[in-house]
């Protein structure tokens, strides 16, 4: 079905591509580790689309209540470490994202398009790919605060290029004011920066995957701020053929190796047995095409609300390598959703 878009071609009407997590096995050739009854992937068409200005007057029925009912403990969470550093020290791998799972119990966001729209409202939190789609029949809104690029596709002098933008290397902002004193030491990071050079060198070979032709990195190492945070990214690029389809970019590069580690086959195997949870859509990508936007973000700072159950699951993880520390990748994890909490606007989460 992806053979048939071609990313020469634009299209009247957006498609949306939702990519769960597990499809990812189909792409590097471990079918056995496929789950059965699980969804792989939302492939939506529409028939036609609505601009709607931000600033219209949407407003959220009321404000959002969490109640968190499951979340990774320490002790838990080191255990699954352990593993993955064995496997770090006995040359398995060079770096595992390791990552857990958060489910809470929600009210206060009855119409989910009044919800996205209040989130969108609030420019200066969204992420540049952010994303929402709700299927009523499912019952679920799909909700992504991300600011991180698995491809963009650009038509650049009758060139058509390829871009990625992995994310690799995070410190917890305690204040807005210490962005410029925590990108400092975020650079002089030797672990952080050894994360990014590795999924770098991963993505380059990824993109040269696509048609054979060598990729290129245009920037190491650049700065990105979101709220309490700052990453670290780099940005690459490389020339495609014209004829160049949807299914060739997806199975060279998903899923991120921003979100599996290095080499990305072998780690898949790693967290599949470590992890003891499936991630769907979060770690998955979605993909938008319209006009010409073609585009996949990597659906990191992402949720799924079921309103089935008036359940919320959130991921959240870090890439492991030798030098890192249990409580350090532990609490970064923490950081990470409480920076999606900051996202949605809930001050207060009430524990069972």
């Amino acid at each position: 079905l992806l053979e048939k878009y071609k990313l020469n071609d634009e299209y009247d009407e957006p498609i949306i591509i939702h990519l769960f997590y597990e499809f990812g096995f189909s792409c590097t050739d471990q079918l056995e580790n496929l789950p059965a009854h699980k969804p792989l992937a939302i492939i939506i068409k529409y028939a036609n689309h609505i601009y709607q200005d931000k600033n219209s007057s949407f407003q959220a029925d009321e404000k959002l209540k969490l109640e968190i009912t499951e979340y990774p403990s320490f002790d838990e969470y080191h255990k699954k470490f352990e593993k993955v550093y064995k496997h770090l020290i006995d040359g398995d791998c060079y770096q595992v994202n390791l990552t857990g799972p958060f489910y809470f119990k929600f009210k206060g966001v009855g119409d989910p398009l009044s919800f996205i729209h209040d989130l969108w409202n609030r420019t200066l939190s969204v992420g540049a790919y952010a994303h929402a789609t709700y299927i009523d029949s499912l019952g679920k809104l799909y909700l992504s605060n991300s600011p991180e690029c698995l491809f963009r596709i650009e038509k650049e002098n009758r060139k058509l290029m390829a871009y990625t933008m992995p994310i690799k290397g995070t410190i917890k902002l305690e204040d807005e004011s210490e962005r410029e004193s925590k990108w400092k030491e975020l650079v002089a990071s030797k672990k952080d920066q050894a994360e990014l050079y590795m999924i770098t060198d991963l993505l380059r070979n990824d993109l040269t995957k696509i048609c054979l032709t060598p990729a290129n990195v245009l920037d190491k190492k650049l700065p990105l701020f979101v709220p309490g945070l700052v990453h670290q990214f780099s940005r690459l690029s490389v020339e495609l053929k014209d004829d160049t389809n949807l299914d060739q970019v997806v199975r060279a590069l998903f899923p991120g190796g921003s979100i599996t580690g290095a080499p990305k086959k072998r780690v898949m195997k790693i967290i599949n047995e470590v992890e003891g949870y499936e991630r769907g859509f979060y770690c998955g990508s979605t993909i938008v095409m319209h006009k010409g936007l073609k585009s996949a973000s990597i659906n990191i700072r992402s949720a799924v609300l079921d309103y089935t159950q008036g359940e919320l699951f959130y991921g959240a993880g870090g890439g492991i390598t030798l030098l890192s520390q249990a409580i350090q990748e532990f609490d970064e994890s923490y950081a990470k959703m409480e920076s999606f909490l900051h996202f949605l606007k809930v001050e207060n989460v009430n524990k069972s």
